[in-house]
């Protein structure tokens, strides 16, 4: 997990998991949501409240990846703490007002579709009555933006 999004990792010395490092991708958002899905289908099944800690976690980051762009309907592909984690060489930054965060654009249809997977799920299967309006509200905003932009993702 890295700033509560799935995350691919590295060794840095094989066969050392103490030399794990996390890095971002471009389908942090679509691989969480599958994370989150999972963990809420667990937690219903199970009652297990790690599986609804994991799932919780997951979806404040998937949130998350609409709220750091500053773009209301807009998820960013991934993001990264500056100074801290590796910023891949492809793709489109962008820092976020503070300069703490950066975030990826060019978000993909397969991202949106993630989105639109784990958000009913997570409401649910998971989340408190005082947590679904803001999750339908992301629902109603990334909605919106791809109808106001004529089916397109506008970053």
């Amino acid at each position: 997990m890295r700033w509560g999004l799935t995350a691919d990792s590295e060794l840095r010395a094989p066969g050392d998991v103490s030399t794990c490092r996390t890095r971002s991708t471009d389908n942090d958002g679509l691989w969480t949501a599958m994370y989150v899905a999972a963990e809420s289908f667990r937690f219903k099944v199970t009652g297990d409240p790690g599986a609804r800690e994991n799932a919780r976690r997951g979806m404040q980051a998937i949130v998350r990846l609409e709220q750091i762009t500053g773009r209301p309907g807009f998820p960013a592909r991934s993001f990264i703490k500056v100074g801290e984690d590796i910023q891949p060489e492809d793709g489109e930054w962008h820092d976020t007002p503070d300069k703490l965060w950066r975030w990826k654009g060019d978000t993909s249809s397969d991202e949106i579709v993630g989105h639109y997977f784990v958000y009913p799920i997570y409401i649910d299967l998971v989340a408190d009555e005082s947590e679904k309006p803001a999750l339908r509200a992301v629902i109603d905003r990334i909605t919106n933006h791809i109808l106001d932009n004529k089916y397109q993702l506008i970053d």
